[in-house]
């Protein structure tokens, strides 16, 4: 145990498995999309708008990618969001993926390996694929939190296991 969850909840306590506390934010779709594209990271795919009645084109890395008829964002022409995080991709006369999920472009930044900032360019590339548009501010920031984050963690998983 590394103090994420107590042993007491763990073990389901007097009373079961009710880990009620650890859901607090189950309502909160900001987090549970995040939570979503942790768990699916790297399988992202771009969505790009080319006009206005057609659904986007979908690019995962350089290959052409599209939505399969089973996905919920099948027949979506204007997604809120220009990133999707997929569960699979397969091929039969094109390149499908299913079970996919709108990825924010903050949570690929939490939950992505390497951040590169392009001051100059105003972007922010996650893993050489994940090309972001915004403040050289923000890539930045959000860099120094992942720093910070991983920083905590390797503190909790060395003082527990000592």
């Amino acid at each position: 145990q590394i103090g994420f969850v107590s042993l007491q909840a763990q073990s389901g306590g007097k009373s079961g498995y009710d880990l009620k506390e650890y859901n607090s934010h189950s309502n909160v779709d900001a987090v549970v999309d995040a939570v979503i594209v942790a768990g699916l990271y790297p399988n992202v795919a771009h969505a790009e708008k080319v006009t206005r009645t057609d659904p986007p084109q979908l690019w995962c890395k350089k290959e052409r990618v599209y939505f399969h008829s089973s996905s919920v964002n099948h027949k979506v022409v204007n997604l809120e969001s220009d990133w999707v995080a997929f569960y699979e991709k397969f091929a039969t006369s094109r390149t499908y993926i299913a079970a996919t999920s709108l990825a924010k472009p903050y949570s690929l930044l939490l939950f992505g390996k390497s951040i590169v900032v392009r001051h100059l360019e105003r972007m922010v590339v996650v893993d050489d694929s994940v090309q972001l548009k915004m403040a050289a501010q923000t890539g930045v920031a959000f860099r120094e939190l992942r720093y910070e984050i991983e920083s905590i963690l390797k503190e909790m998983i060395e003082t527990r296991t000592t």
